[in-house]
């Protein structure tokens, strides 16, 4: 029996490959987009810092104490943002800084994640008297102001970056509670929970398989945009004195060492408030793309 050899034209141009969906919404989302870039570009920074940072940012040099950004004369080369009082390099402790804003964020943000959404699930779920004591812990909390609880806190404890995160996540849950207990009341009445219990299935697998998921675009909404209040928090802390202490470099400790210079030495605070301000600008920006992204009342 004969065979017959088909043979493939290879100058033929292969398909090409379908980029994610999110990608495409991205690029058609300027804001987004522009909160995309912000954000990787810090992630990378805070990352990179201990290769990138030209000096040891916990260096005295009082030799070279308040000197100016390179584009103003007195200048000296090798500090191209200036330095501060103690002569230590402004761009390399800005640079080192943001590991601090990074890994307080992304950290206090999960604890609180962790609490609230576990404490957010049984309340909407269970109803009773487990939502009624959780939504009394909800209101306790709420009736506090987190700036004064997270001083009074920290006061206690002490200025660390360990109790920092600490503090930030045990203070911060209450968004996360609140707006998963919401969702779940919702959640919990839907056909397809119904027949779970229909045919037997556990709380626990209900829960896991069936609510959570449908829930999760609104905790990574939550998440990203209080990533932004974490970093504003420890910024806030610090520049009073309770949060992270020195030799460790914060966006925070860099604003409460200029505000007695803010005169004459104007790039002392200016230059951490820009790192701060553009930081977290830039993860308001994703969140609110986030939003639009997995919110499915706002999808046209």
């Amino acid at each position: 029996m004969a065979t017959t050899t088909v043979s493939l034209d290879k100058s033929l141009p292969r398909p090409r490959r379908r980029l994610p969906t999110w990608v495409y919404r991205l690029r058609r989302s300027p804001v987004g987009l522009i909160g995309a870039v912000i954000v990787t570009v810090v992630v990378v920074i805070a990352i990179l810092a201990p290769t990138i940072a030209p000096l040891d940012p916990t260096k005295l040099n009082l030799g070279k104490r308040l000197l100016p950004p390179i584009w103003i004369t007195g200048s000296d080369p090798t500090f191209l943002l200036g330095t501060d009082q103690l002569g230590r390099d402004m761009l390399s402790r800005l640079l080192w800084g943001s590991r601090i804003s990074a890994v307080v964020g992304v950290a206090a943000v999960a604890l609180s994640a962790l609490i609230g959404v576990t404490l957010g699930l049984v309340s909407g779920f269970f109803g009773g008297w487990v939502d009624i004591l959780i939504s009394r812990a909800l209101d306790s909390f709420m009736a506090i102001p987190f700036i004064v609880l997270a001083l009074a806190v920290v006061s206690v404890l002490g200025g660390s970056l360990v109790n920092i995160i600490i503090v930030l996540g045990f203070t911060g849950w209450v968004s996360f509670a609140r707006v998963v207990r919401g969702e779940v009341l919702t959640v919990r009445e839907r056909d397809y929970v119904t027949a779970a219990r229909s045919i037997g299935q556990r709380n626990r697998p209900i829960l896991v398989r069936h609510i959570l998921p449908n829930v999760i675009g609104s905790i990574i909404v939550l998440a990203t945009l209080d990533v932004a209040v974490a970093i504003i928090a420890e910024s806030s802390l610090s520049y009073l004195g309770l949060g992270v202490q020195p030799p460790t470099v914060t966006w925070g400790l860099m604003l409460a060492d200029g505000r007695d210079h803010l005169a004459t030495s104007w790039w002392l605070s200016t230059f951490p408030g820009l790192a701060i301000s553009i930081t977290v600008l830039g993860i308001i920006f994703l969140g609110d793309w986030l939003r639009d992204v997995l919110d499915p009342r706002l999808k046209k």
